[in-house]
């Protein structure tokens, strides 16, 4: 039952996992940015 249900979900990440990544990246990296700023400012 998990199978099918798990490859159902997996296809349309596939199409739009390279947009999602990108995104997760960039959040990722303007985190870092904004904690190492807090981290210097104090």
């Amino acid at each position: 039952m998990k199978s099918p249900i798990n490859q159902r979900s997996n296809r349309p990440v596939s199409h739009g996992g390279s947009l999602f990544v990108s995104i997760v990246v960039k959040v990722q990296m303007t985190w870092l940015a904004v904690l190492d700023q807090l981290v210097a400012a104090r």
